[in-house]
This record gives structure tokens, C-alpha cells and sequence, in this order.
């Protein structure tokens, strides 16, 4: 049947007097009890059907391997999925994730792309007896468009690095950039 918690939640539990933490051995030991709900009949019907055909083998560790399978062997992407669920893979990805990438690289700026990186703006929030100046400047509060774009050490070296490659292109914003890198309809640029 599954796990009786996901049956019948926490107040099946209390009404079947079984603790949230019991075993099969110890739910199945306890005195039968009588009920009025159909699913609680059900898990004591069930539970007697188990005490019956009972035998003194091994018990078989399964692990939830899907919605409402069950296998004895362990998958951590199964697990994944269950615990997250599946998300829509979003149209930057490839720009990330590519098969020569350095996963050092590509996690940092996997990090930025989702505004994670632990700027003085997201500290603030955390502590406010820091300084949340940007560390190049020291002028503006530090968020990720200023240490990337706006701060004007970064600035300047973004302008010089991207001028050139991206005349009719260029940008300052973060949304145009991320834009930009997944368009593939892009031509190749020689250096």
C-alpha cells in the first residue's frame, strides 16, 4: 500500500495508534484495533493479510523509486526528482552548461544567472552590520548588475572587452546580455 503517512497522513496515524516513527514489525505487533473509516479498515485488513503470510526471512530494504514504485535499489536522480520535481529547462542553459565547459566556471555563473552570488545586497539581508559597498568601487551598494556592469572598474573593462566584438550589440543589462548568449541564430565572430 505504501507509506502509511502518505495514506493517511499524521491524524491516521494518531487515530490508528501507530507512532510516525514505527516500523512494519511494531505496527504489526500492536492489538488490532476497530474503526469506522473504510481506510483504516483497509490498512488493519492489510496489515492482518501481512501477520498471516509473515515468515521468518530477510527483510527486503526498497526504496521509493518513482509515484508508486518501489525497488531495492538506491538512485540519487530518482531521489532528485522526487524530493524537487522536474523543472522546464530554461533557454540559457546550453550557454552554462556546454560540453567544454569548466564546471568551476559554469556553476559560478549558473549562481549569477539565478541573481544567487553573495553580493552585499544579499548579505545586508543576512547581517545589516556589514558593508554592503561594492568591493571594487566602494561607492554603490554592491548587487550583481553594479559588480558586473554598472561599477566603474568593471565598467570600463566590460566596455573594452565587448565594444569591439559586439558594436551593434552591446549592452549593459544583464537581461540583454543573457539574451544575447543564448541567441544561436548569431553569427560566428572572428577575433
Amino acid at each position: 500500500m505504501g507509506r502509511l503517512f502518505d495514506i493517511v497522513g499524521e491524524r491516521g496515524c494518531i487515530d490508528m495508534v501507530i507512532s510516525l516513527t514505527a516500523t512494519v514489525e511494531s505496527a504489526m505487533a500492536r492489538r488490532q484495533r476497530q474503526h469506522r473509516y473504510d481506510i483504516y479498515i483497509m490498512i488493519e485488513e492489510a496489515l492482518n493479510k501481512q501477520r498471516t503470510k509473515m515468515n521468518t526471512g530477510e527483510d527486503v530494504v526498497v526504496r521509493k523509486y518513482n509515484l508508486d514504485i518501489f525497488k531495492p535499489r538506491f538512485s540519487t536522480k530518482n531521489t532528485w526528482l522526487l524530493i524537487c520535481g522536474s523543472k522546464l529547462q530554461v533557454n540559457w542553459y546550453s550557454t552554462v552548461w556546454f560540453p567544454s565547459s569548466t564546471p568551476k566556471y559554469s556553476f559560478m555563473v549558473w549562481i549569477a544567472m539565478h541573481n544567487r552570488l553573495s553580493t552585499g545586497e544579499k548579505m545586508l539581508l543576512w547581517n545589516s552590520g556589514i558593508n554592503p559597498g561594492c568591493v571594487l568601487c566602494q561607492h554603490q551598494l554592491e548587487t550583481r548588475e553594479h559588480l558586473f556592469f554598472e561599477c566603474s572598474y568593471s565598467q570600463e573593462i566590460w566596455q573594452n572587452l565587448t565594444h569591439k566584438i559586439l558594436p551593434s550589440r552591446f549592452s549593459s543589462r544583464w537581461q540583454d546580455i543573457r539574451e544575447l548568449l543564448s541567441d544561436n541564430t548569431q553569427p560566428m565572430i572572428q577575433l
